[in-house]
């Protein structure tokens, strides 16, 4: 399929240009209106015109008006009934609006160039088969004018007719290279919004790449502290309640030496996914460097903070872990609340001595710092 195929196969809300179309199209009956009861008052005025009066507003202003609203009226109930396509009918309407005009402005010179304007107008399907078929159809009824209407044939020579039929060629030339270049436009367009939205996707993996640790997924070192001076600094204008876990895996250097670093890895990747699996939305997990992991609890209190952590205690000791022979893994942490006017430093140097006391005192548990009245 060429891109011209692909183009066309969308219909890039065709009902909303039928409509617009078809409004175009009553314009022309009404200007045609105004313009033959202004001609007809000025050759009567002038003394132009010999035939009695109620004659010429019958023949030139009655028939051919009424031909054409009955015409737009017809193509109206149709592409109502029709919600999708409904084109070609509009097209052919364009053709027999102008072969109105033409049969009954004969005498006109030029008059048969009007067959141009629905050609035009099917550029705005943006579709070539819409285009050829309006020059077909308007060649086609140019023809059967030429055989079956005295005035034209009398008026138009052989020039005449090769000139008209130049005139609609090198119209659908024109109207096909029309065509062409809004192709063309509309690729460069498609182009520029892909390399685009390529670039914002690379811009939007490297703020992630530069934000996570590539192993576990969590948000690495540098992140976490941006994000705890953030949290701190709000806890500090709005009373934000707010607690910081560190969670170090028990013995993990003698699992590397035992198993393995690939091992350690997978230890890893599994107590990251334990922690993202059991706190809230608004909580933040990150891994702060080795075997230590952080997470930053906002918005609970200090006892639903160690409900949360310890069942990610309780979660990581049940793991059977096949990779180490079924040896358990098991995890120390401390936990601290946040006090107003305490600072980064203290909350992370108090949250530190916890977890050095759940390591001193056996490991596998969870000690919570001095329980100082939490902000919130």
């Amino acid at each position: 399929m060429t891109k011209m195929d692909k183009i066309e196969s969308h219909p890039f809300g065709i009902h909303n240009w039928n409509r617009k179309i078809l409004n175009v199209y009553w314009t022309i009956t009404v200007i045609y209106m105004a313009a033959n009861a202004i001609t007809i008052a000025y050759i009567f005025g002038s003394g132009l015109e010999t035939a009695p009066l109620a004659e010429v507003i019958l023949r030139s202003f009655l028939l051919p008006l009424g031909g054409m609203i009955v015409c737009n009226i017809l193509v109206e109930t149709f592409n109502k009934k029709r919600q999708r396509g409904g084109g070609n009918a509009i097209i052919a309407l364009g053709t027999v609006l102008s072969g109105i005009v033409v049969a009954f402005h004969s005498n006109t010179n030029g008059i048969q160039l009007v067959f141009l304007l629905p050609m035009l107008i099917s550029i705005f399907y943006f579709q070539r088969r819409k285009v050829a078929l309006s020059f077909t159809l308007n060649t086609f009824v140019f023809f059967v004018l030429l055989a079956f209407h005295p005035g034209l044939m009398a008026r138009l020579n052989g020039n005449d007719i090769v000139l008209t039929l130049a005139v609609l060629m090198a119209g659908l030339v024109i109207a096909n290279g029309i065509l062409s270049r809004g192709i063309e436009m509309q690729q460069h367009l498609k182009k520029t919004v892909e390399a685009q939205q390529d670039l914002l996707v690379k811009n939007v993996m490297m703020d992630k790449l530069s934000k996570t640790d590539a192993l576990t997924e969590l948000y690495n070192h540098k992140t976490f502290h941006e994000y705890l001076d953030k949290l701190i600094e709000h806890a500090e204008k709005n009373g934000l309640s707010l607690q910081l876990a560190i969670i170090d895996i028990d013995n993990f250097k003698k699992i590397n030496d035992t198993y393995g670093h690939w091992i350690g890895d997978i230890i890893l990747r599994q107590v990251a996914s334990a922690i993202r699996g059991h706190i809230a939305t608004d909580d933040f997990a990150a891994r702060y460097g080795g075997e230590e992991f952080t997470v930053i609890f906002t918005d609970k209190t200090l006892d639903q903070a160690y409900h949360i952590v310890e069942s990610i205690r309780h979660a990581i000791e049940r793991t059977n872990q096949r990779e180490l022979e079924g040896q358990p893994v098991t995890i120390s942490i401390g936990l601290q609340a946040y006090n107003r006017g305490a600072g980064k430093e203290s909350l992370f140097k108090d949250t530190d001595a916890s977890l050095y006391k759940a390591k001193r005192s056996g490991k596998n548990r969870t000690v919570i710092g001095h329980r100082a009245e939490a902000i919130g």
